[in-house]
């Protein structure tokens, strides 16, 4: 059994907007493809993984300690409150509305990203928990421990995509901890993180291994050269370096609403408005987030 499984809640609701753009709209005009994508998805784990306690962590506008750092941090992209469309707010607000229904606990923080809220609680775990994450994002595999996996996300009925700290080594040649200095050489022209011109990964973990993972001890001119953006691209994308100023709860049980809960009625009504019928149908069963025997 797991002890806390920390949900990427961005990665996964975008990964459900995109696999139903074009869902059919229920009676009262909205897509709720989504919002069943995400649901379907977080209960599959949930009974595979039947973890002690859950939460779900949410991207809470842009980061400010990596902005202040480097301007050009996610400058391509857009805020998730702000810079998305109808539609995607609509599934974001339903995702959430079912979550808080349902009693899984939610986390969400001005200022920080989703992947500071689950580094916190990897690095403040209790002795011997264990840990999954939940989330498709490569840069949470620096965080795997041999308390610690991550299940990246499938899609189209493929196999879980389970990593361990044994599975870093035979893809990658280092340890979990290796990678954020492998990503600040490489850099991600996605998310704006600066590096050394013409260093991919394979390049970094290359010359990071012919010199037993000391940066200092490589004399590529190139990395002489941009010496100083690597430093700051390591300290945006290394999610060890505990986020400055968050605290977060403690989490509870995950304890899913209940028939004699007194949210279990507004929880029907809001499945019966949205029409999601099987869902309601398990949680009636009892089988959403629990196999029964």
């Amino acid at each position: 059994m797991t002890g806390i499984m920390l949900v990427d809640g961005n990665n996964l609701a975008m990964r459900s907007v995109h696999a139903m753009a074009r869902s059919p709209l229920s009676a009262d005009g909205v897509r709720t493809g989504p919002a069943l994508v995400f649901i379907n998805a977080l209960s599959k784990y949930v009974r595979d993984e039947q973890p002690e306690k859950v939460v779900v962590c949410w991207d809470s506008g842009p980061s400010i300690f990596r902005t202040a750092l480097y301007a050009g941090y996610k400058a391509n992209r857009t805020s998730p409150s702000t810079g998305i469309d109808e539609s995607k707010r609509t599934a974001f607000a339903l995702i959430k509305e079912f979550l808080a229904l349902a009693n899984v606990h939610q986390v969400e923080r001005a200022g920080y990203e989703a992947d500071d809220l689950v580094a916190w609680y990897v690095g403040n775990r209790m002795s011997g928990e264990r840990v999954v994450i939940l989330s498709s994002d490569k840069d949470f595999l620096q965080l795997l421990a041999p308390d610690v996996q991550q299940i990246r996300l499938s899609s189209g009925g493929a196999p879980t995509d389970r990593w361990t700290v044994e599975r870093v080594r035979e893809e990658f040649g280092c340890e979990p901890e290796h990678l954020a200095l492998a990503m600040a050489l490489a850099g991600d022209e996605t998310d704006g993180v600066p590096g050394v011109p013409r260093f991919g990964m394979k390049t970094a973990l290359k010359h990071l291994a012919r010199h037993d993972w000391v940066l200092d001890a490589i004399d590529h001119p190139s990395v002489q050269e941009h010496r100083e953006q690597v430093e700051i691209a390591l300290r945006l994308v290394d999610l060890r370096i505990p986020a400055e100023g968050l605290v977060l709860p403690v989490l509870p049980p995950f304890e899913p609403t209940r028939t004699d809960s007194a949210l279990f009625g507004t929880l029907v009504s809001f499945l019966l408005r949205y029409q999601m019928d099987t869902i309601k149908a398990r949680v009636y069963s009892g089988e959403l987030w629990k196999e029964q025997p």
